[in-house]
Order: structure tokens, then sequence, then C-alpha cells
């Protein structure tokens, strides 16, 4: 797979910083980027700096958090797993496979924040199911607000 944008390939050589919509394009990019400066000769140089929007906005949290921002603090993934799965569990206490249903509501969570889907639509009232994911959702926010 190749790199979409090679007009990006010089600006990354000269230091800037490309975000990736994903870990994966993030790779495809510096796969990119170093197969170039191999096909040039070049031998050694400095790593260019291509993240994924994750990885970036990490980063810039965690700048934001050490000049003193009053932000809240991050979970980890492990951290975000486990309270998806609370959640759920205390809902839910007869769901057969809790984990996997807090993988996969924690994968709509995100998709719907990154889409701005409204959670006040009356859609979310049309089937039980997108009844329960609200609730869960609603729970999962009201606790992270809480907590910090």
């Amino acid at each position: 797979m190749q790199f979409a944008c090679p007009g990006l390939l010089p600006a990354i050589d000269r230091g800037a910083t490309l975000v990736a919509p994903s870990t994966f394009l993030a790779a495809v990019a510096g796969h990119t980027f170093t197969t170039g400066r191999l096909s040039q000769g070049v031998q050694s140089w400095k790593t260019p700096e291509i993240l994924s929007v994750g990885a970036w906005l990490k980063i810039c949290w965690t700048q934001a958090r050490y000049e003193g921002a009053d932000l809240p603090l991050l979970l980890s993934g492990a951290q975000e797993h486990l309270l998806w799965r609370r959640i759920i569990e205390a809902q839910t206490p007869g769901l057969f496979d809790a984990g996997n249903a807090a993988r996969l509501t924690s994968r709509a969570a995100k998709l719907i924040d990154e889409w701005h889907i409204p959670l006040d639509d009356d859609a979310w009232v049309m089937h039980e199911d997108g009844q329960q994911f609200k609730r869960w959702l609603t729970a999962f926010r009201t606790k992270c607000k809480q907590e910090g």
C-alpha cells in the first residue's frame, strides 16, 4: 500500500507533524517515508513525527496537563474497558459476554462522539437495544464526570 499524499513527505522531512486518521494509515505514511529515504540512498535520519489522531490527541492532552491545565484524568484502554464492563454487568447481570459487550459498546460510543450523533433523537427509543445502549452510555458519561 502507498501513501496517497506523497506531496506531504517533504514537509515531514522538514519536521512537520503528520496526523493520520488511523494507526494503520500512520504506519503506511511512515513506511512510505522510510522507503523514499532509502531509495534516495539516505542511511539514517531523524524519526518523523507521524501519528494517528488518537496518539496525537493523547500527546496534546499530556502536554496541556503537564503545563498545569485543569483537565480531567485520561482513562487507559484497560480502565475504560473495565468501567464499561462494570456498568454493563450492573445494569444487565444476566448478559452472557459482558466483556465483548463492553468492547463493542466502547467502539460504538467512540463512533457516536466522532460523528456527533445526538442522544436526544427519537430513534434511540424505537428499539430495545438502542434504549439499553443509551442507558449504558449515559451511566458511563455520568461516572466519568463524577470521578473527573
